[in-house]
């Protein structure tokens, strides 16, 4: 049990590490986004217009 807990309990470094890593994926999401939209907009043009 204490070493299953253990990799829960990580360092500061580590924690930041994710943050980092957290915010450069959700920057990769909302380029992906927007570039699905783009190409939604560009399929419909009534979309594109608005």
């Amino acid at each position: 049990d204490q070493s299953f807990e253990i990799t829960y309990k990580k360092p500061a470094s580590d924690r930041l590490d994710i943050n980092f890593l957290d915010r450069h994926v959700m920057k990769q999401c909302e380029g992906s986004l927007h570039y699905i939209v783009d190409i939604k907009s560009k399929s419909r043009p009534s979309v594109a217009k608005k």
